[in-house]
Protein backbone atom coordinates (compact mmCIF):
# COMPACT_ATOMS: atom_id res chain seq x y z
CA UNK A 1 0.00 0.00 0.00
CA UNK A 2 1.33 3.60 -1.06
CA UNK A 3 2.38 5.89 1.27
CA UNK A 4 1.28 9.25 1.38
CA UNK A 5 2.90 11.94 4.09
CA UNK A 6 0.59 15.45 4.55
CA UNK A 7 2.13 18.12 6.35
CA UNK A 8 -0.27 21.13 7.93
CA UNK A 9 -0.30 23.41 10.68
CA UNK A 10 -4.02 24.49 9.54
CA UNK A 11 -6.29 21.90 11.06
CA UNK A 12 -9.17 22.24 8.64
CA UNK A 13 -7.42 22.01 5.90
CA UNK A 14 -6.18 18.69 7.34
CA UNK A 15 -9.98 17.39 8.11
CA UNK A 16 -10.47 18.43 4.30
CA UNK A 17 -7.66 16.41 2.97
CA UNK A 18 -9.13 13.57 5.06
CA UNK A 19 -12.55 14.23 4.15
CA UNK A 20 -10.94 13.86 0.36
CA UNK A 21 -9.67 10.68 0.82
CA UNK A 22 -11.62 8.96 2.44
CA UNK A 23 -12.83 6.94 -1.15
CA UNK A 24 -9.18 5.65 -1.42
CA UNK A 25 -8.63 4.96 2.11
CA UNK A 26 -8.22 1.47 1.19
CA UNK A 27 -5.97 1.63 -1.42
CA UNK A 28 -3.47 4.36 0.71
CA UNK A 29 -1.69 4.77 3.56
CA UNK A 30 -2.02 8.66 4.85
CA UNK A 31 -0.49 10.44 7.59
CA UNK A 32 -0.96 13.60 8.72
CA UNK A 33 0.73 15.88 10.86
CA UNK A 34 0.79 19.55 11.52
CA UNK A 35 4.60 20.12 12.59
CA UNK A 36 7.29 18.66 9.92
CA UNK A 37 9.97 17.80 12.34
CA UNK A 38 7.44 15.06 12.90
CA UNK A 39 7.29 14.13 9.84
CA UNK A 40 10.63 14.31 9.14
CA UNK A 41 10.85 11.56 11.91
CA UNK A 42 8.29 9.52 10.56
CA UNK A 43 9.81 9.22 6.98
CA UNK A 44 13.62 8.29 8.03
CA UNK A 45 11.96 5.31 9.27
CA UNK A 46 9.11 4.19 6.82
CA UNK A 47 9.38 4.54 3.11
CA UNK A 48 7.06 7.14 1.51
CA UNK A 49 5.89 7.60 -2.10
CA UNK A 50 4.17 11.03 -1.94
CA UNK A 51 4.88 14.45 0.48
CA UNK A 52 2.05 17.35 0.11
CA UNK A 53 3.12 19.91 2.28
CA UNK A 54 1.94 23.79 2.86
CA UNK A 55 4.46 26.16 1.89
CA UNK A 56 3.91 28.63 4.56
CA UNK A 57 4.58 27.03 7.69
CA UNK A 58 5.51 28.70 10.77
CA UNK A 59 9.08 27.17 12.10
CA UNK A 60 10.17 25.00 9.64
CA UNK A 61 9.37 26.01 5.62
CA UNK A 62 8.04 23.80 3.25
CA UNK A 63 10.55 25.05 1.12
CA UNK A 64 13.12 23.70 3.83
CA UNK A 65 11.47 20.05 4.77
CA UNK A 66 11.56 19.80 1.10
CA UNK A 67 15.35 19.89 0.89
CA UNK A 68 15.94 18.00 3.86
CA UNK A 69 13.84 15.06 2.03
CA UNK A 70 15.76 15.33 -1.10
CA UNK A 71 18.61 14.01 1.04
CA UNK A 72 16.57 11.49 3.32
CA UNK A 73 14.35 10.33 0.45
CA UNK A 74 15.21 11.18 -2.85
CA UNK A 75 12.67 9.29 -4.96
CA UNK A 76 9.93 10.87 -2.70
CA UNK A 77 7.29 12.79 -5.20
CA UNK A 78 7.10 16.52 -3.64
CA UNK A 79 3.89 18.41 -3.95
CA UNK A 80 3.93 21.73 -2.56
CA UNK A 81 0.87 23.83 -1.25
CA UNK A 82 0.15 27.55 -1.02
CA UNK A 83 -2.71 30.26 -1.16
CA UNK A 84 -1.54 32.85 -3.23
CA UNK A 85 -1.63 35.99 -1.59
CA UNK A 86 1.49 37.15 -3.11
CA UNK A 87 2.86 36.06 -6.53
CA UNK A 88 6.17 37.08 -7.05
CA UNK A 89 6.78 36.14 -3.74
CA UNK A 90 5.40 32.31 -4.23
CA UNK A 91 6.81 32.27 -7.94
CA UNK A 92 10.39 32.91 -6.28
CA UNK A 93 9.95 30.06 -3.90
CA UNK A 94 8.69 27.89 -6.14
CA UNK A 95 12.22 28.76 -8.66
CA UNK A 96 14.31 28.19 -5.45
CA UNK A 97 12.52 23.98 -4.78
CA UNK A 98 12.59 20.95 -6.67
CA UNK A 99 9.04 19.38 -6.66
CA UNK A 100 6.28 17.70 -8.98
CA UNK A 101 3.90 20.01 -8.72
CA UNK A 102 2.30 23.24 -6.83
CA UNK A 103 -1.22 23.20 -5.51
CA UNK A 104 -3.31 26.41 -5.10
CA UNK A 105 -5.54 27.00 -2.20
CA UNK A 106 -8.63 26.23 -2.29
CA UNK A 107 -8.60 23.18 -4.25
CA UNK A 108 -11.51 20.37 -4.41
CA UNK A 109 -10.16 16.89 -6.07
CA UNK A 110 -7.97 14.43 -4.10
CA UNK A 111 -6.61 13.25 -7.31
CA UNK A 112 -4.53 16.59 -7.17
CA UNK A 113 -2.87 15.52 -4.08
CA UNK A 114 -2.15 12.02 -4.74
CA UNK A 115 0.54 12.36 -7.67
CA UNK A 116 1.57 8.16 -7.82
CA UNK A 117 1.49 7.63 -11.24
CA UNK A 118 4.60 10.34 -11.17
CA UNK A 119 6.42 8.04 -8.73
CA UNK A 120 5.71 5.18 -10.79
CA UNK A 121 7.65 7.01 -13.40
CA UNK A 122 9.97 8.08 -12.04
CA UNK A 123 10.89 4.57 -10.31
CA UNK A 124 10.67 3.11 -14.10
CA UNK A 125 13.04 5.79 -15.31
CA UNK A 126 15.57 5.10 -12.26
CA UNK A 127 15.35 1.02 -12.66
CA UNK A 128 16.10 1.52 -16.38
CA UNK A 129 18.85 3.72 -15.89
CA UNK A 130 20.33 1.36 -13.21
CA UNK A 131 20.47 -1.51 -15.85
CA UNK A 132 22.41 0.83 -18.59
CA UNK A 133 25.31 1.47 -15.98
CA UNK A 134 25.22 -2.00 -14.81
CA UNK A 135 25.63 -2.80 -18.41
CA UNK A 136 28.09 -0.18 -19.41
CA UNK A 137 30.07 -1.25 -16.10
CA UNK A 138 30.19 -4.98 -17.37
CA UNK A 139 30.99 -3.59 -21.04
CA UNK A 140 34.02 -1.38 -19.53
CA UNK A 141 35.21 -4.02 -17.39
CA UNK A 142 35.75 -6.41 -20.63
CA UNK A 143 36.98 -3.66 -22.45
CA UNK A 144 39.92 -3.14 -20.04
CA UNK A 145 40.73 -6.83 -19.63
CA UNK A 146 40.66 -6.63 -23.38
CA UNK A 147 42.94 -3.97 -23.70
CA UNK A 148 45.26 -5.73 -21.53
CA UNK A 149 45.50 -8.39 -23.42
CA UNK A 150 46.34 -6.75 -26.22
CA UNK A 151 49.17 -4.51 -24.72
CA UNK A 152 50.43 -8.30 -23.40
CA UNK A 153 50.15 -9.10 -26.92
CA UNK A 154 51.81 -5.90 -28.63
CA UNK A 155 54.55 -6.36 -25.90
CA UNK A 156 55.34 -9.90 -27.85
CA UNK A 157 55.52 -8.79 -30.71
CA UNK A 158 57.74 -5.73 -30.10
CA UNK A 159 60.21 -8.29 -28.38
CA UNK A 160 59.97 -10.00 -31.93
CA UNK A 161 60.33 -6.74 -33.87
CA UNK A 162 63.30 -6.47 -31.76
CA UNK A 163 64.80 -9.62 -32.23
CA UNK A 164 64.31 -9.06 -36.45
CA UNK A 165 65.95 -6.05 -36.59
CA UNK A 166 68.82 -7.32 -35.11
CA UNK A 167 69.07 -10.15 -37.71
CA UNK A 168 67.88 -7.78 -40.81
CA UNK A 169 71.59 -5.98 -39.23
CA UNK A 170 73.74 -9.46 -39.76
CA UNK A 171 71.86 -10.19 -43.16
CA UNK A 172 72.37 -6.79 -44.55
CA UNK A 173 76.44 -7.33 -44.14
CA UNK A 174 76.39 -8.87 -47.70
CA UNK A 175 74.49 -6.46 -49.64
CA UNK A 176 76.32 -3.29 -48.15
CA UNK A 177 79.88 -4.99 -47.77
CA UNK A 178 81.57 -2.47 -50.24
CA UNK A 179 79.58 0.31 -48.09
CA UNK A 180 81.58 2.66 -45.38
CA UNK A 181 79.90 2.89 -42.09
CA UNK A 182 78.52 6.17 -42.97
CA UNK A 183 76.66 4.55 -46.13
CA UNK A 184 75.43 1.74 -44.01
CA UNK A 185 73.83 3.51 -41.29
CA UNK A 186 71.22 4.74 -43.52
CA UNK A 187 70.49 1.57 -45.27
CA UNK A 188 70.27 -0.10 -41.45
CA UNK A 189 68.11 2.66 -40.36
CA UNK A 190 65.63 2.15 -43.53
CA UNK A 191 65.62 -1.05 -43.25
CA UNK A 192 64.63 -0.86 -39.44
CA UNK A 193 61.70 1.58 -39.99
CA UNK A 194 60.38 -0.74 -42.89
CA UNK A 195 59.99 -3.06 -40.64
CA UNK A 196 58.47 -1.18 -37.83
CA UNK A 197 55.84 0.67 -40.25
CA UNK A 198 55.36 -3.32 -41.56
CA UNK A 199 54.42 -4.55 -38.33
CA UNK A 200 52.55 -1.70 -38.05
CA UNK A 201 50.36 -2.27 -40.87
CA UNK A 202 49.87 -6.21 -40.50
CA UNK A 203 49.93 -6.69 -36.83
CA UNK A 204 48.75 -4.22 -34.48
CA UNK A 205 45.80 -2.30 -35.74
CA UNK A 206 42.97 -2.60 -38.76
CA UNK A 207 42.26 1.30 -39.96
CA UNK A 208 40.33 1.94 -43.13
CA UNK A 209 40.61 3.98 -45.78
CA UNK A 210 39.89 7.52 -44.12
CA UNK A 211 42.77 6.92 -41.55
CA UNK A 212 45.33 5.61 -43.87
CA UNK A 213 44.72 9.03 -46.05
CA UNK A 214 44.96 11.40 -43.10
CA UNK A 215 48.13 9.12 -41.45
CA UNK A 216 50.15 9.25 -44.59
CA UNK A 217 49.59 12.54 -45.53
CA UNK A 218 50.61 13.96 -42.17
CA UNK A 219 53.77 11.95 -42.97
CA UNK A 220 54.93 12.95 -45.85
CA UNK A 221 52.91 15.74 -47.71
CA UNK A 222 54.43 18.91 -46.78
CA UNK A 223 53.71 21.58 -49.25
CA UNK A 224 55.86 24.38 -47.91
CA UNK A 225 59.09 21.98 -48.39
CA UNK A 226 57.86 21.33 -52.14
CA UNK A 227 57.40 17.83 -50.67
CA UNK A 228 53.80 16.60 -51.87
CA UNK A 229 52.45 13.68 -51.41
CA UNK A 230 49.08 13.37 -52.76
CA UNK A 231 46.27 10.76 -52.35
CA UNK A 232 42.55 10.67 -54.13
CA UNK A 233 39.98 7.52 -53.90
CA UNK A 234 37.84 6.49 -56.60
CA UNK A 235 36.44 3.69 -54.83
CA UNK A 236 32.83 3.72 -53.37
CA UNK A 237 31.90 1.33 -50.84
CA UNK A 238 34.31 -0.09 -47.83
CA UNK A 239 37.59 -1.92 -48.82
CA UNK A 240 38.58 -4.75 -47.20
CA UNK A 241 40.64 -4.44 -44.29
CA UNK A 242 43.80 -7.23 -45.56
CA UNK A 243 43.44 -5.64 -48.93
CA UNK A 244 43.62 -2.23 -47.42
CA UNK A 245 46.38 -2.65 -45.22
CA UNK A 246 48.45 -4.08 -48.89
CA UNK A 247 47.48 -0.65 -50.90
CA UNK A 248 48.28 1.51 -47.09
CA UNK A 249 51.85 -0.46 -46.90
CA UNK A 250 52.41 0.31 -50.88
CA UNK A 251 51.91 3.87 -50.54
CA UNK A 252 54.01 4.18 -47.25
CA UNK A 253 57.03 2.96 -49.20
CA UNK A 254 55.88 5.33 -52.42
CA UNK A 255 56.41 7.82 -49.58
CA UNK A 256 58.88 6.62 -47.22
CA UNK A 257 62.00 5.89 -50.22
CA UNK A 258 60.82 9.50 -51.51
CA UNK A 259 61.39 10.93 -48.25
CA UNK A 260 64.85 9.42 -47.93
CA UNK A 261 66.56 9.98 -51.18
CA UNK A 262 65.26 13.54 -52.05
CA UNK A 263 64.82 17.08 -50.86
CA UNK A 264 61.51 17.66 -52.95
CA UNK A 265 59.60 15.33 -54.81
CA UNK A 266 55.58 15.20 -56.09
CA UNK A 267 54.01 11.83 -55.89
CA UNK A 268 50.11 11.30 -56.79
CA UNK A 269 48.46 8.34 -55.81
CA UNK A 270 45.06 7.26 -57.52
CA UNK A 271 42.40 4.46 -56.39
CA UNK A 272 40.29 2.90 -58.45
CA UNK A 273 37.98 -0.11 -58.68
CA UNK A 274 37.52 -2.41 -61.48
CA UNK A 275 35.56 -5.32 -61.82
CA UNK A 276 37.82 -8.06 -59.46
CA UNK A 277 40.52 -5.62 -59.10
CA UNK A 278 41.47 -2.18 -56.91
CA UNK A 279 44.15 -0.59 -58.69
CA UNK A 280 46.57 2.21 -57.47
CA UNK A 281 47.91 4.63 -60.39
CA UNK A 282 51.18 6.19 -58.64
CA UNK A 283 53.25 8.91 -60.25
CA UNK A 284 56.64 10.85 -59.24
CA UNK A 285 58.41 13.95 -60.16
CA UNK A 286 61.49 14.96 -58.95
CA UNK A 287 64.08 17.14 -60.43
CA UNK A 288 67.43 15.25 -60.70
CA UNK A 289 69.36 17.58 -58.77
CA UNK A 290 67.88 17.26 -55.50
CA UNK A 291 68.90 14.17 -54.09
CA UNK A 292 69.07 14.19 -50.82
CA UNK A 293 71.28 10.70 -51.00
CA UNK A 294 74.12 11.00 -53.16
CA UNK A 295 75.44 7.68 -53.84
CA UNK A 296 73.70 6.15 -56.56
CA UNK A 297 74.23 2.49 -55.05
CA UNK A 298 73.01 3.21 -51.70
CA UNK A 299 69.85 4.58 -54.03
CA UNK A 300 69.59 2.09 -56.21
CA UNK A 301 69.51 -0.39 -53.17
CA UNK A 302 67.00 1.10 -51.47
CA UNK A 303 65.04 1.34 -54.51
CA UNK A 304 65.52 -2.67 -55.59
CA UNK A 305 63.95 -3.33 -51.83
CA UNK A 306 60.96 -0.95 -52.22
CA UNK A 307 60.31 -3.05 -55.85
CA UNK A 308 60.77 -6.13 -54.50
CA UNK A 309 58.33 -5.27 -51.68
CA UNK A 310 55.76 -3.79 -54.18
CA UNK A 311 56.02 -6.62 -56.33
CA UNK A 312 55.00 -9.01 -53.74
CA UNK A 313 52.51 -6.83 -51.86
CA UNK A 314 50.42 -6.45 -55.03
CA UNK A 315 49.01 -9.17 -57.37
CA UNK A 316 51.14 -7.55 -60.60
CA UNK A 317 52.23 -4.60 -61.46
CA UNK A 318 53.75 -2.59 -64.27
CA UNK A 319 55.98 0.84 -64.32
CA UNK A 320 57.17 2.97 -66.89
CA UNK A 321 58.81 6.21 -67.84
CA UNK A 322 56.98 9.60 -69.42
CA UNK A 323 57.00 13.33 -69.83
CA UNK A 324 55.13 13.60 -66.63
CA UNK A 325 57.58 11.32 -64.50
CA UNK A 326 57.83 7.75 -63.36
CA UNK A 327 54.48 6.30 -63.55
CA UNK A 328 53.38 3.06 -61.84
CA UNK A 329 50.51 0.67 -61.78
CA UNK A 330 49.42 -1.56 -58.93
CA UNK A 331 46.59 -4.24 -59.10
CA UNK A 332 45.16 -5.82 -56.25
CA UNK A 333 42.59 -8.57 -55.88
CA UNK A 334 39.30 -8.03 -54.08
CA UNK A 335 39.02 -11.30 -52.68
CA UNK A 336 39.51 -10.74 -48.94
CA UNK A 337 40.55 -13.88 -47.44
CA UNK A 338 43.35 -13.95 -44.58
CA UNK A 339 46.16 -11.25 -44.50
CA UNK A 340 49.03 -12.09 -47.00
CA UNK A 341 51.91 -14.69 -45.70
CA UNK A 342 53.58 -13.14 -43.39
CA UNK A 343 57.06 -14.09 -45.05
CA UNK A 344 55.71 -13.97 -48.13
CA UNK A 345 55.21 -10.10 -48.25
CA UNK A 346 58.93 -9.79 -47.78
CA UNK A 347 62.03 -9.89 -49.78
CA UNK A 348 64.46 -12.68 -49.88
CA UNK A 349 66.64 -11.47 -46.88
CA UNK A 350 64.15 -10.81 -44.47
CA UNK A 351 62.50 -13.95 -45.42
CA UNK A 352 65.68 -15.78 -43.74
CA UNK A 353 65.94 -13.32 -40.73
CA UNK A 354 62.51 -14.04 -40.23
CA UNK A 355 62.86 -17.76 -40.51
CA UNK A 356 65.49 -17.49 -37.68
CA UNK A 357 63.31 -15.09 -35.93
CA UNK A 358 61.16 -17.60 -35.66
CA UNK A 359 63.73 -20.50 -34.14
CA UNK A 360 64.90 -17.74 -31.87
CA UNK A 361 61.28 -17.54 -30.74
CA UNK A 362 60.72 -21.20 -30.32
CA UNK A 363 63.76 -21.67 -28.41
CA UNK A 364 63.07 -18.83 -25.59
CA UNK A 365 59.78 -21.04 -25.11
CA UNK A 366 57.52 -18.84 -27.21
CA UNK A 367 55.14 -19.18 -30.13
CA UNK A 368 55.83 -19.03 -33.35
CA UNK A 369 55.40 -15.53 -35.24
CA UNK A 370 52.73 -17.03 -37.50
CA UNK A 371 50.61 -18.30 -34.68
CA UNK A 372 51.57 -14.73 -32.68
CA UNK A 373 49.48 -13.41 -35.79
CA UNK A 374 46.59 -16.11 -35.61
CA UNK A 375 46.49 -14.95 -32.13
CA UNK A 376 46.24 -11.67 -32.48
CA UNK A 377 43.82 -12.01 -35.30
CA UNK A 378 41.31 -13.56 -33.39
CA UNK A 379 41.87 -11.34 -30.51
CA UNK A 380 41.15 -8.27 -32.53
CA UNK A 381 38.24 -10.55 -33.84
CA UNK A 382 37.21 -10.86 -30.38
CA UNK A 383 37.17 -6.75 -29.57
CA UNK A 384 35.45 -6.46 -32.73
CA UNK A 385 32.72 -8.98 -31.00
CA UNK A 386 32.60 -7.28 -27.54
CA UNK A 387 32.50 -3.57 -29.20
CA UNK A 388 29.62 -4.97 -31.91
CA UNK A 389 27.62 -6.12 -28.86
CA UNK A 390 28.08 -3.18 -26.73
CA UNK A 391 26.79 -0.94 -29.56
CA UNK A 392 24.16 -3.29 -29.85
CA UNK A 393 23.34 -3.13 -26.42
CA UNK A 394 23.40 0.54 -26.16
CA UNK A 395 21.33 0.90 -29.38
CA UNK A 396 18.74 -1.31 -28.02
CA UNK A 397 18.80 0.10 -24.23
CA UNK A 398 18.27 4.01 -26.41
CA UNK A 399 14.96 1.93 -28.44
CA UNK A 400 13.33 1.01 -25.47
CA UNK A 401 13.56 3.97 -23.48
CA UNK A 402 12.63 5.84 -26.28
CA UNK A 403 9.39 3.76 -26.30
CA UNK A 404 9.31 3.41 -22.46
CA UNK A 405 8.75 7.61 -23.01
CA UNK A 406 6.32 7.56 -25.70
CA UNK A 407 3.53 4.93 -23.79
CA UNK A 408 4.67 7.42 -20.47
CA UNK A 409 3.84 10.43 -22.55
CA UNK A 410 0.91 8.74 -24.33
CA UNK A 411 -0.51 7.91 -20.78
CA UNK A 412 0.25 10.97 -19.28
CA UNK A 413 -1.65 12.45 -22.57
CA UNK A 414 -4.55 10.07 -21.91
CA UNK A 415 -4.73 10.52 -18.35
CA UNK A 416 -4.94 14.63 -18.54
CA UNK A 417 -7.50 14.28 -21.40
CA UNK A 418 -8.90 11.36 -18.66
CA UNK A 419 -9.30 14.13 -16.16
CA UNK A 420 -9.97 17.01 -17.78
CA UNK A 421 -13.26 15.59 -18.66
CA UNK A 422 -13.89 14.21 -15.22
CA UNK A 423 -13.03 18.06 -13.93
CA UNK A 424 -15.63 19.03 -16.82
CA UNK A 425 -18.09 16.77 -16.05
CA UNK A 426 -18.06 17.81 -12.48
CA UNK A 427 -17.81 21.54 -13.07
CA UNK A 428 -20.88 21.47 -15.47
CA UNK A 429 -22.39 19.30 -12.79
CA UNK A 430 -21.57 22.06 -10.89
CA UNK A 431 -22.35 24.58 -12.57
CA UNK A 432 -25.68 22.83 -13.11
CA UNK A 433 -26.50 22.43 -9.17
CA UNK A 434 -25.62 25.69 -8.62
CA UNK A 435 -27.94 27.09 -11.06
CA UNK A 436 -31.04 25.00 -9.76
CA UNK A 437 -30.11 26.02 -6.10
CA UNK A 438 -30.17 30.22 -7.69
CA UNK A 439 -33.30 28.93 -9.51
CA UNK A 440 -34.94 28.15 -5.95
CA UNK A 441 -33.11 30.68 -4.15
CA UNK A 442 -34.91 32.93 -6.43
CA UNK A 443 -38.07 31.11 -6.60
CA UNK A 444 -38.51 31.24 -2.71
CA UNK A 445 -37.43 34.97 -2.81
CA UNK A 446 -40.49 35.34 -5.40
CA UNK A 447 -42.95 33.22 -3.05
CA UNK A 448 -41.99 35.32 -0.15
CA UNK A 449 -42.65 39.05 -1.67
CA UNK A 450 -45.51 37.68 -3.32
CA UNK A 451 -46.79 36.77 0.47
CA UNK A 452 -45.60 39.58 2.20
CA UNK A 453 -47.08 42.35 -0.94
CA UNK A 454 -50.56 40.47 -0.47
CA UNK A 455 -50.30 40.68 3.22
CA UNK A 456 -49.77 44.51 2.90
CA UNK A 457 -52.65 44.64 0.55
CA UNK A 458 -54.89 42.84 2.84
CA UNK A 459 -53.76 44.62 5.26
CA UNK A 460 -53.89 48.35 4.01
CA UNK A 461 -57.60 47.25 2.03
CA UNK A 462 -58.66 46.40 6.11
CA UNK A 463 -57.43 49.86 7.16
CA UNK A 464 -59.28 51.72 4.55
CA UNK A 465 -62.15 49.98 5.47
CA UNK A 466 -61.95 50.66 8.93
CA UNK A 467 -61.27 54.58 8.19
CA UNK A 468 -64.16 54.83 6.36
CA UNK A 469 -66.47 52.97 8.84
CA UNK A 470 -65.13 55.69 11.17
CA UNK A 471 -66.19 58.44 8.98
Amino acid sequence: MSTIVFVDDNSKWTANYKRMLTPFQNELHCVYFQQPEEAMEYMSAHPTEVLVCELDLPVMSGPELFEMVDMLSPATVKIGMAQVRNVAETLDMLNQIKIYKLILKPFFLAEDLIALEHYTECAKEREFQQKIEKNLQILNKETEELLKKMKKKKQGHDRILKAMIGMVEQNLSLPVAEFDSEKKMPVKNYCEELLREFFQYYMYEKKNLIFYLNYLKNKFHFPGKSCNFLIRSKVEGEIPVTVMNRIAYVMFLNGFLCEQCLESYHIENVLEEEEKEYVLHVRYRWAESNYRETDPKVIKLLQHMVKELQVTLSDHMAEGDGEQGHVMKLYFRKEEGKCAAFLKCLPTNWQVTLCVACRYHDMKGGTAVNQVIKELYDMEAEAGVILENASLTKQKLLEKKRKQMEEITTGIAAELEGRMATIKAQVEEQAKNDIRRLVEQNKQQTDQLNEEYENNLTFYAQEIVRRITEV
